[in-house]
């Protein structure tokens, strides 16, 4: 009993800072959440402003312009060859394209490979996983810095111009709960 009176007070104030030091993280953690929502914000706006704008020009010299787009559904992909988490997404993504078709959802993969040979990196990269979408280079990044990507993979789904997902890490395009919903939505169509 002698020994609990001599160390009770040095309880209480240990357990005081704890709770005072638990109380801030736990501050801390709203205000940086509240900080990420309000650039995904900023986000959203800037890369649904450039969507309807947008035009490209695919590695087969294609040109496919969004605004003249019939298909509801609109995903843009950024990948780069030497990123295994957007090699990784490939084999969903062509399954995902042999299931809808190109007048419902338009989806497009962006090159972000910056190499003196990116063509080659395209082509070997097109082969390998038997990619069945058109495919865009962007070796300067301009597609990259008007999307707001600052790191690959990155995806961006849109319905009728509005950003309704967006994907900062491999994505399974096969998700069943994914497939819901874009079917839910071209129902809507």
């Amino acid at each position: 009993m002698f020994k609990m009176k001599k160390y009770l007070p040095l309880l209480i104030v240990l357990m005081t800072f704890t709770g005072a030091l638990a109380s801030q993280i736990i501050v801390d953690l709203y205000r940086h959440k509240k900080e990420l929502s309000t650039k995904e914000k900023s986000r959203v706006q800037v890369v649904t402003k450039r969507l309807g704008k947008a035009s490209f020009r695919t590695f087969e010299n294609k040109l496919i312009s969004i605004s003249e787009n019939k298909a509801p559904i609109v995903i843009i992909n950024f990948w780069a060859s030497w990123c295994s988490n957007c090699l990784g997404e490939f084999p969903s993504m062509v399954e995902f394209r042999k299931r809808y078709e190109e007048k419902d959802v338009l989806l497009i993969g962006i090159s972000a490979d910056d190499a003196t040979n990116f063509q080659q990196l395209i082509l070997k990269t097109k082969r390998q996983y038997q990619l069945n979408f058109p495919l865009v280079a962007d070796p300067q990044g301009k597609w990259s810095e008007d999307f707001a990507v600052t790191a690959v993979p990155t995806t961006y789904f849109f319905y009728k111009g509005e950003l309704f997902h967006l994907v900062d890490e491999g994505f399974d395009f096969m998700n069943k709960d994914f497939l819901k919903k874009i079917d839910k939505m071209l129902k809507k169509k």
